[in-house]
């Protein structure tokens, strides 16, 4: 477990993974930017002010009807809640069924908690009480203590994870083991993992290990739209897609030759135990990089997925959990909508490819990267920002009508001056975004390579 945690300041600041490579890079770089989208018409704007609706739209009437009752309920639950300080001392739990909530309580009920529960029942609402033999407070306590006991006991091998919660229901706890040969009964588990030493009910079951992966702390097999962190250097990019090379077995991310080479973790994440953990995503191969095209191969565990979501925001946040499919690659041309899902910037389909071939050269060179051929230039449909600092060897896509997508390129670089925008995703202070951007078509670098996408 690695004990080292990137300072945020640090890793941000150090990224310049697109602002490196393009602040070199004049506002008149050539070849020359498009003109200027033209002036929309008044008479196309839409009439009237902005018109605010008070409902979400478009849902079936009795899906509506059923959040409505729902809503009710949780009201209920909340108004008990908040009595104080008794009520909490006996309160268990709760479940919903549709629309009729069952309330769980240890001990005497005070009178405020049946005033609710009486006004709830006038207006419709259905609750029923029940005892429960334990409270809410005291299954939380028992979880906090077992949660924080050893999983394994003296020379156990293998890895092992504890998962612990209060039953909605008052009446124990539900417990989940991974890593116990299968078969295991409660009785052999209590004698082999000590933190089960409790004296409360437990419903123990078996199961699998937790696979904790978002775009800040990806996990493995890697997948596109990742943050990838340069070890020793504190530079950070994106992860492009997972290929495969076409004469063998190995996979990799195929991601910018210019965020340099090395080995690449994950971002580091603070444990409850007040540990920090980073992963290992792999190292860039010396045999994987093409400088003409700014790509480069990372060995590593991969699969055939890009996140989809919100970017990664430290340290509030670690962004998008979500993935889509990629179910192929397909051509770039002038005119096609693209999308890209950078860890910084997030996902964005604000973009149309205004030309296709382009050759730029950059002086001096950065990690080796100075003439970059068959870039694909874009352009933000709306003039707002579609890439930038931290998003350097993303993923390009466009979305199948199935909903999955065709990869189409890498992210190489932005164009500064005064192309920049407003940033979009993880803002911090001094991070540089742009309305037009280059990438690295997705084909040309699986040819260069000798690789293939890997699809889902």
């Amino acid at each position: 477990m690695r004990k080292r945690l990137f300072p945020v300041a640090a890793v941000i600041v150090a990224a310049s993974t697109v602002a490196a490579l393009t602040n070199t890079l004049p506002g008149h770089a050539s070849p020359a930017g498009p003109d200027p989208l033209p002036a929309v018409s008044q008479d196309a704007l839409p009439p009237g002010e902005r018109s605010r609706v008070s409902s979400a739209p478009n849902l079936d009437p009795s899906l509506r009807a059923l959040m409505a009752a729902q809503d009710r309920a949780t009201t209920v639950l909340q108004k008990v809640r908040s009595v104080r300080p008794t009520a909490a001392s006996g309160f268990a739990g709760s479940t919903l069924d549709r629309d009729r909530m069952r309330l769980f309580w240890h001990g005497d009920v005070p009178e405020q908690v049946h005033e609710i529960l009486r006004t709830a029942s006038a207006a419709g609402v259905q609750v029923s009480l029940e005892q429960a033999p334990y409270t809410e407070a005291e299954l939380l306590a028992e979880a906090d203590r077992m949660s924080r006991r050893p999983v394994r006991s003296g020379d156990a091998a293998g890895r092992r994870s504890l998962q612990v919660a209060p039953r909605p229901d008052g009446t124990g706890l539900d417990v989940a083991v991974a890593g116990l040969p299968p078969g295991m009964t409660e009785a052999e588990a209590r004698r082999t993992v000590p933190a089960l030493d409790t004296d409360l009910p437990i419903t123990f079951t078996h199961t699998d290990f937790p696979a904790f992966a978002s775009r800040y702390f990806d996990n493995a097999p890697y997948y596109g739209g990742a943050l990838m962190v340069r070890d020793g250097v504190g530079n950070s990019c994106s992860s492009g897609f997972g290929v495969r090379g076409n004469n063998g077995a190995a996979t990799y991310i195929l991601s910018a030759a210019h965020c340099g080479t090395g080995t690449w973790e994950t971002g580091t994440v603070q444990l409850s135990s007040g540990e920090n953990q980073t992963r290992t995503i792999g190292n860039t191969i010396s045999g994987g990089r093409d400088t003409g095209r700014d790509i480069q191969l990372v060995l590593a565990p991969s699969g055939g997925g890009v996140y989809w979501g919100a970017s990664i925001n430290p340290p509030t946040s670690a962004g998008s959990n979500s993935y889509v499919d990629v179910e192929s690659t397909t051509a770039n041309q002038p005119g096609a909508t693209v999308c890209h899902s950078g860890a910084y910037s997030g996902t964005q389909c604000n973009a149309q490819i205004v030309s296709v071939n382009n050759t730029i050269t950059i002086e001096p060179a950065l990690n080796g990267v100075s003439r970059i051929t068959r870039l694909v230039q874009t352009q933000s449909t709306d003039n707002t920002a579609f890439a930038g600092q931290g998003d350097s060897g993303g993923p390009v896509t466009s979305v199948a009508a199935n909903g999955t997508v065709r990869g189409r390129g890498i992210v190489s670089a932005i164009r500064t001056g005064s192309a920049l925008r407003t940033c979009k995703g993880y803002n911090y202070q001094g991070r540089q975004c742009s309305w037009i951007t280059f990438y690295a078509d997705l084909q040309e670098a699986e040819f260069a390579l000798g690789v293939q996408t890997l699809t889902q």
